[in-house]
């Protein structure tokens, strides 16, 4: 199935739908923020866009698209919360 959605670049619709969940935070909640949100997913639908995204990643790093100096939200291997939380530190200290 996956296979032929790559080939024929048509994604099921079931893949891009989400059912929205709310459980309880506390016991007897009336109020929707005592409530946490869990949005299911279709199996196949996750693993075929992990894949589609571990790719995609692949493929703009090779390529130089990604200029990983700066950007390295998403990108694995580039740890930049550490390096950003870092600097910010750094800038509190020296304010």
């Amino acid at each position: 199935l996956m296979r032929v959605a790559w080939k024929t670049k048509s994604i099921p619709s079931a893949w891009c739908r989400a059912v929205t969940i709310f459980i309880p935070k506390e016991k007897d909640s009336h109020n929707i923020s005592q409530f946490r949100e869990i949005a299911l997913l279709n199996v196949e639908g996750k693993i075929f866009f992990s894949v589609m995204a571990t790719r995609m990643t692949s493929y703009l790093l090779a390529n130089k698209y990604i200029d990983t100096s700066c950007q390295k939200a998403g990108v694995p291997g580039f740890p930049g919360c550490v390096e950003h939380s870092v600097m910010i530190w750094d800038q509190i200290q020296t304010a």
